[in-house]
């Protein structure tokens, strides 16, 4: 059963993925946030990280094409907050991180710092000493990076955990 929290946290990704604010997620949808993250980081379109993303993505539909109850592709609200499941999380977005992850560690050491981290965690709406709050507590080791160990929890504990305190619902500014 699905708990109040993991309902919100899921309600607010159907959010920032419903591009044209619609009241449902299309392919257009999931293409137009893939678009606006790869442009606001300035990858090359055709780039291996840009491929890997809107690969991630392609899968990310076919999932939720599962979810269409009524077969008229588009995913509702309703319809992706019940989609959502541990074998989503780890076959897509858990797998779409890791992408995210390779671009937001801009000088490829495997590590994500504060600063890195900044710019996509702004994109999302947070503030500037939200972000720090957010890097703290990601950061479960304390060494002042984000590995991507710690992220690929953080990716689980944004949609599957019921724990407020959850490092991973920061993500999502909860």
């Amino acid at each position: 059963m699905t708990s109040d929290l993991q309902q919100q946290k899921r309600d607010m990704l159907f959010s920032k993925l419903d591009r044209n604010n619609d009241g449902a997620i299309d392919e257009s949808d999931i293409q137009a946030h893939i678009m606006g993250f790869l442009g606001d980081f300035q990858v090359p379109p055709d780039s291996p990280h840009a491929q890997d993303i809107r690969e991630s993505g392609a899968d990310l539909w076919r999932q939720l094409n599962h979810a269409d109850a009524d077969g008229n592709r588009v995913i509702t609200r309703e319809e992706y907050i019940a989609a959502v499941d541990n074998d989503m999380v780890e076959q897509i977005y858990v797998s779409m991180n890791d992408s995210f992850f390779k671009i937001l560690d801009s000088d490829g050491d495997g590590r994500v710092t504060e600063e890195e981290l900044t710019q996509a965690l702004r994109r999302d709406g947070l503030a500037g000493g939200d972000v720090h709050a957010a890097f703290q507590k990601l950061d479960t080791d304390g060494d002042g990076h984000i590995t991507k160990e710690e992220w690929n929890r953080a990716t689980r504990e944004m949609l599957l955990s019921s724990d407020p305190n959850a490092p991973g619902s920061v993500l999502l500014g909860v």
